[in-house]
C-alpha cells in the first residue's frame, strides 16, 4: 500500500492481504491497482469488498489495471451479486449496496492517475506467460516509489525505477528453492524451476537498484516464501549488498517505509 498525503492506493490484493489491511487502521482507500492477474494478486479482492461497504463505504472502488481487468475483478465482483442482495434486504438503510461495485478502468502503459499533486505511471514488466504484466511508479512532491510486480529482469525496472525514493520489488532466489527441490517428485521439481524463470534472482534485483540508483531497496514477495527470521533472511540475501550499496530492506507485512 501506498500513503501520501490524504490519499491510500492499494497494489494487489493477493491472500493474506485482509488481515494486514485490517492492522492499518484504515478503512477505505482511493484505488485499487493491479500488476496482473494471477490469482494470488487479486484472491482477496471481493472480501475488501464486503469489508469496505460494513464499514459505510456507498461509491463504488476505483479499479485500475492492464487489461483483463474486467474479466477478473468484473467477474469476481458478480459472484458476490447475491451477497450484496442479500445483505442490502437485511440492512435496508444501513448498508450501501454500490459500496460493493467497481469502476474498473483497463489502461495502458503510461499515466493512469493524476490529481491533486500525485501522479501514478504504468509501466510493462516481463512475467511470461503473463500478458500483460506491470509495474507502477507513484510521485508525490518530489518524492517516488515504485512497485515490481510480478517480473523477471527486465531493462524497463532500471528505466521507470530512476532515482526512485522507494523501489519494492519482487525476488527469488535460487538456492533455497535447490534445497526445496531435493523434496519434490519430478513434475513439482520442473514446476519449481518454471517458477524461477519468470522472477528476479537476488543478485539480479541488486543490479536493477544499482543501475537505476535508487534511495532505498526494499524486497518482497520472496520466492521461495521465507520464515521472518534474521538468519534466514541474511542467508537469503547473501551477497546483494556487495552489489547495491544503498539503504536495504527485507520487508515484511505490516512494515512502515518512508521515502
Amino acid at each position: 500500500m501506498v500513503l501520501a498525503g490524504d490519499k491510500a492506493f492499494l497494489v494487489d490484493t493477493g491472500r493474506g492481504f485482509l488481515n494486514n489491511f485490517a492492522d492499518t487502521g484504515l478503512r477505505d482507500v482511493n484505488a485499487v491497482l493491479y500488476t496482473h492477474y494471477h490469482s494470488d494478486h487479486f484472491g482477496e479482492f471481493g472480501e475488501f469488498m464486503v469489508t469496505r461497504t460494513i464499514w459505510g463505504a456507498s461509491e463504488p472502488m476505483k479499479v485500475i489495471g492492464p487489461v483483463g481487468a474486467e474479466q477478473t475483478i468484473g467477474n469476481l465482483l458478480r459472484a458476490y451479486d447475491l451477497d450484496n442482495g442479500y445483505r442490502t434486504a437485511h440492512h435496508v438503510d444501513n448498508w450501501h449496496p454500490n459500496g460493493m461495485k467497481a469502476e474498473i478502468v483497463e489502461a495502458e502503459p503510461g499515466v493512469v492517475y493524476d490529481q491533486d499533486g500525485f501522479r501514478i505511471i504504468m509501466f510493462q514488466v516481463d512475467h511470461p506467460p503473463v500478458v500483460p504484466a506491470v509495474g507502477y511508479r507513484f510521485e508525490y512532491h518530489g518524492q517516488s516509489v515504485v512497485i515490481s510486480g510480478d517480473t523477471k529482469k527486465t531493462e524497463a525496472m532500471v528505466e521507470n525505477a530512476r532515482d526512485a525514493d522507494i523501489l519494492v520489488h519482487e525476488v527469488a532466489n535460487r538456492q533455497f528453492t535447490e534445497l526445496a527441490q531435493g523434496n519434490l517428485d519430478a513434475r513439482l521439481f520442473a514446476m519449481s524451476e518454471e517458477m524461477l524463470a519468470y522472477h528476479t534472482l537476488t543478485y539480479e534485483v541488486a543490479e536493477i537498484a544499482r543501475d537505476a540508483h535508487v534511495k532505498k531497496l526494499v524486497l518482497t514477495h520472496f520466492v521461495p516464501w521465507i520464515h521472518d527470521d534474521p538468519v534466514v533472511k541474511a542467508v537469503y540475501v547473501r551477497g546483494m549488498r556487495r552489489i547495491f550499496r544503498g539503504k536495504f530492506i527485507v520487508g515484511r507485512d505490516g512494515m512502515e517505509i518512508k521515502a
